[in-house]
């Protein structure tokens, strides 16, 4: 008897809570180093007020333009994950590894390939409402490293 294993496929939007927490995380940031700075000269403020935007700046581009833009996982614990870059598509295969968790409003994908794991936050609003529920349903009860 050939079984058909349940697969879910879904596409990942970008985020805007992680968007919102972000760019607040990076704001208070910047007032906790304007206390710390607020005796010392303006070019040694203005320098590490530089540096914090050009670091903030580096993730957002990095966060941005090498983000996993589409999810395929089976209940066996095989998972597909394509990654878009500014030029081309990364596909990476691997398996759902131990360590993650899934949460009502977090899931934390670990997906182990051939050369090393990865992690993948997920939150709600990357994808429709349904998806989402699916999605915890199905990575909830996948087989992990054989085990169930």
């Amino acid at each position: 008897m050939n079984k058909e294993i349940p697969r879910i496929a879904v596409a990942l939007k970008p985020s805007r809570r992680l968007a919102r927490f972000l760019l607040g995380a990076t704001l208070v940031t910047l007032a906790l180093w304007g206390a710390l700075f607020i005796y010392l000269p303006w070019f040694v403020w203005g320098a590490g007020v530089m540096a914090i935007v050009v670091i903030a700046a580096c993730s957002w581009r990095r966060t941005l333009t090498h983000a996993c833009r589409h999810l395929a996982m089976a209940a066996d614990g095989f998972c597909e994950l394509t990654f878009d870059s500014a030029d081309s598509q990364k596909i990476v295969e691997g398996n759902i590894a131990s360590g993650t968790f899934i949460h009502a409003w977090l899931v934390s994908l670990h997906v182990k390939d051939e050369h090393k794991t990865r992690a993948l936050l997920i939150l709600p609003d990357m994808m429709t409402p349904d998806e989402w529920r699916q999605f915890r349903v199905m990575a909830r009860h996948v087989n992990v490293n054989g085990k169930k």
